[in-house]
């Protein structure tokens, strides 16, 4: 949706635990490196953090890789260094 209050109540909704977690994971992972606002990025986060596992990883350290390259071209998102900090921690953090 172009409208952020639908983008981020879908992320919430989707980031509650009792959702498909396989499903949950490819679609906030698949969004994690699309969305621009930082609000509705940091509900994916959270999202991630409630569904995430090590068979993530390596989708995890794709989109890492990503973040970090917009934000070395020279984004002027200021908040995109936040959200590469948090899911380094999360990457570091994963368990089965």
């Amino acid at each position: 949706s172009d409208k952020l209050e639908e983008r981020t109540i879908a992320a919430y909704v989707l980031a509650r635990k009792d959702s498909k977690a396989s499903v949950t994971r490819e679609v906030f992972i698949e969004r994690l490196t699309q969305e621009k606002d930082p609000v509705v990025r940091d509900v994916i986060l959270f999202g991630l953090s409630r569904h995430a596992t090590i068979e993530d990883q390596a989708a995890l350290k794709a989109a890492h890789k990503a973040l970090e390259k917009e934000r070395k071209e020279g984004s002027t998102d200021v908040t995109l260094k936040g959200t590469i900090y948090s899911l380094e921690l999360m990457i570091a953090g994963l368990h089965s």
